[in-house]
């Protein structure tokens, strides 16, 4: 029910996560747990875009792939939105206010 994000710089984090304090909006920062890495080797391929068969650390795995297409100089942030809510059934902007606060205050 919360939405999950990763980000390759220290700073980022504090500030989504005060972002989503204020807004009332809860986000959860995982780690690029660089253990999970090994297991995107492929025998066919450059990178696996999922774990290998044990299925464990699917949102760190995808932000771990993601990274791969991104050059170190990049700040970047991946948000794992499940974008559904259970209660209703229906679609919800899950992380979307967090998100707003967080580059306005940092780019505006």
């Amino acid at each position: 029910d919360i939405p999950a994000f990763f980000s390759n710089t220290k700073d980022i984090g504090p500030a989504i996560l005060n972002s989503a304090k204020i807004e009332r909006d809860p986000i959860w920062q995982l780690p690029l747990w660089e253990g999970y890495r090994k297991r995107m080797k492929s025998k066919i391929a450059d990178l696996r875009n999922v774990s290998n068969d044990d299925g464990l650390g699917g949102a760190i795995t995808a932000a771990l792939y993601l990274s791969e297409f991104v050059n170190d100089e990049s700040i970047w942030v991946h948000i794992d939105v499940n974008a559904f809510n259970n209660k209703t059934g229906l679609g919800c902007a899950q992380s979307m206010r967090t998100m707003f606060r967080f580059l306005m205050e940092r780019y505006c």
